[in-house]
């Protein structure tokens, strides 16, 4: 009777750890509101989202949104931090290895004209005929502090 109680308690141990894994959901673009602004999150291009070790999940209509919120819970340990892609919107990219530009060539919905990309180099395009800033995730948190 012991062996088999065991493969049962293991099945049911394997299904419960897995049904509480830590990660990103789909932002519902149009149905909520930005955690720091409450504006409605709903340009995919600019959104953010973050997602504590817990597994509560934050979602942001803009990338500044996202920067203020972490600088405001210091205290909270980040399982992800996902910044929408520029040029392919609905994509997430993780925060630290995208590539963020500040230019006014490309408005972003809390004004800090702030996008983000996974490949620096396509920002030449928008930069050719104005101005703008390139920065990494570490220099824009620095930069949005000031």
């Amino acid at each position: 009777m012991k062996n088999s109680i065991l493969p049962t308690i293991v099945l049911l141990a394997g299904l419960f750890s897995g049904g509480c894994s830590v990660k990103p959901q789909p932002i519902p673009y149009g149905q909520v509101g930005c955690a720091y602004c409450q504006m409605t999150v709903v340009k995919p291009q600019f959104a953010s989202e973050l997602v504590s070790s817990t597994g509560k999940i934050y979602y942001f209509d803009a990338i500044e949104c996202m920067v203020h919120f972490i600088e405001d819970h210091p205290e909270t340990s980040w399982r992800f931090q996902l910044v929408g892609d520029y040029f392919d919107p609905g994509k997430e990219l993780n925060a630290e290895d995208a590539s963020y530009l500040i230019s006014q060539a490309i408005p972003s919905p809390m004004g800090a004209n702030l996008s983000a990309t996974s490949d620096a180099s396509l920002w030449q395009s928008v930069t050719r005929d104005q101005t703008g800033s390139l920065y990494t995730w570490e220099e824009l948190k620095k930069e949005l502090a000031q």
